[in-house]
């Protein structure tokens, strides 16, 4: 199952070569996609954060994936780095088209043992277990051109 980013520093620029037609792609080594989509990531989370001002956790999920239970121990060890600053309010960035039903209260759980609100940003769809995490938080908003505006 996907894990929350938890993006670390440094990592290497990604490099797309080109393919002669018909000729499958290069697969790189899991590692090393992983550093590549980090580093695509970090940027845009820290210019979230400066945004908002608190810490952002990304959970995005490709289409086909799901919350499920085994992304708690991702977020204990994301929450746990982040306690260390003392953090009053987090917003977790969220992509998914839903999962197991009981996971987003284990989640939302853990996170306001840390902090006092949690806010959700919809970066595209949040269905079902999504949808659940949604309403559990503080307030709740919509990336802009992603979908039908929402703000509470």
């Amino acid at each position: 199952m996907p894990r929350p980013a938890a993006v670390p520093a440094g990592g290497h620029p990604l490099s797309v070569m080109p393919q002669p037609m018909g000729s499958a792609p290069a697969q790189l080594p899991m590692d090393q996609v992983m550093r590549q989509v980090e580093d695509l990531v970090r940027p845009l989370l820290v210019a979230t954060e400066s945004l908002v001002g608190h810490p952002v956790i990304a959970y995005v999920l490709k289409d086909g994936s799901q919350i499920a239970d085994d992304v708690y121990p991702s977020f204990m060890d994301i929450v746990r780095n982040l306690s260390a600053n003392n953090p009053t309010k987090i917003s977790v960035l969220l992509h998914t088209n839903g999962g197991q039903a009981e996971t987003p209260y284990k989640i939302m759980t853990l996170l306001r043992n840390y902090v006092d609100e949690v806010d959700v940003l919809i970066a595209q769809k949040a269905l079902s277990s999504g949808t659940s995490f949604a309403r559990g938080c503080t307030r709740r908003g919509r990336i802009r051109g992603t979908g039908a505006p929402s703000r509470s």
